[in-house]
């Protein structure tokens, strides 16, 4: 960050993660069949919301197959959870909350373009939301701050109606800092959700990136390392 769309014009390749998206995070390089070697963009990010998922629910996809999910923000981190979920999860349609529409709306029109196979609805009403499905799958990319605009109060408020809905699945809180247990990730607790620290899917999208720097299988990482490694930098960084 904050350079994840300006960096796609300076690569030489694109991974399919990297096109639908529309950001990367990653580079890593590769020798072309000219023996030159080539600058390719990826995104980790769908990598690792889909890990943080399947790792932790070995139910899933079987049981999100077919349903709906929710994506709540606007941002990068948006973007990677629509693909992840659309790509990997089985998902019928995702529906969309965000304080403002014309980012949803923008995004829409970018998957739309690059021919994204699944349904994206944008709620905008309470009275709406409570007329849905539940979602199966539920991924949380918003700050963790206290709602001040009009914008922010009725996308919480959006969200506290699809949370409250007699059938329950699964969260992913992918916001972490400055501390992964955020007022989104108590909530959904409270309300009967199985809920995964935003941490699961920053160690995913980490190894992926050393599978793709090192070309080594993600198996041979020392996992309990890395997650030892990122739970103490977290909370270093709480600290102070």
């Amino acid at each position: 960050m904050p350079y994840k769309v300006t960096m796609l014009s300076a690569v030489d390749e694109l991974t399919e993660e990297a096109r639908m998206v529309g950001a990367i995070n990653t580079i890593f390089l590769r020798r072309g069949e000219d023996g030159r070697t080539r600058y390719i963009g990826t995104n980790t990010d769908t990598i690792g919301v889909r890990e943080a998922f399947l790792r932790n629910h070995s139910q899933l996809p079987a049981q999100s197959a077919g349903r709906p999910a929710l994506v709540i923000g606007g941002g990068g981190a948006c973007r990677a959870a629509v693909y992840a979920l659309s790509k990997w999860m089985g998902v019928s349609k995702i529906y969309m909350v965000n304080r403002v529409e014309s980012e949803v709306r923008d995004i829409m029109s970018s998957f739309e373009s690059a021919g994204l196979n699944v349904e994206l609805i944008f709620v905008s009403t309470i009275a709406e939301a409570a007329v849905l499905e539940a979602p199966a799958l539920i991924v949380g990319t918003v700050p963790d701050i206290t709602p001040k605009e009009k914008g922010e109060i009725l996308a919480r408020e959006i969200v506290d109606v699809f949370l409250a809905k007699e059938e329950k699945g699964f969260v992913l809180e992918m916001c972490y800092h400055p501390n992964p247990r955020t007022y989104f990730f108590n909530r959904c607790e409270e309300m009967g959700w199985n809920v995964l620290f935003g941490t699961e899917s920053m160690l995913w999208q980490g190894v992926a990136q050393e599978s793709l720097w090192t070309e080594l299988p993600m198996h041979q990482f020392n996992l309990g390392e890395a997650k030892e490694a990122l739970v103490n930098a977290i909370e270093m960084h709480s600290v102070h």
